[in-house]
């Protein structure tokens, strides 16, 4: 496992919930609602197929962790989370939401979340 964007230090049971907890739920199955972001990484790790995947894993303040390696919602994210910078603030919700490709495939972004201003 390669730790490829964080904002801090982690204890290693942080680390393991957003890396390998089995309860981790995938954002596809939960387009539509909003989630609180208490902590977030990206990382890289090698999935049952043997081939290197990229995950971004998002944690709740209540516990929950959200995990997607949709590539389009990586990309909004890290932009979310410059911007969030540019402003002095830190990520704290965003709101899946899906789309569909030209090419007719479904696929699931980040929209600003409720507690965003």
């Amino acid at each position: 496992m390669k730790i490829l964007a964080n904002e801090k230090e982690r204890s290693v049971k942080q680390l393991y919930d957003l890396t390998r907890n089995p309860e981790t739920m995938k954002m596809r199955d939960h387009a539509g609602e909003v989630i609180e972001v208490a902590d977030w990484l990206i990382y890289q790790d090698v999935n049952n197929d043997g081939k290197e995947t990229t995950i971004l894993s998002i944690i709740t303040p209540e516990g929950e962790i959200f995990g997607t390696n949709s590539a389009t919602f990586m990309r909004e994210f890290a932009a979310i989370v410059d911007m969030c910078h540019q402003c002095g603030t830190e990520i704290n919700a965003v709101k899946i939401s899906e789309g569909t490709s030209k090419s007719g495939r479904t696929f699931h972004r980040q929209q600003q979340g409720q507690q965003w201003q």
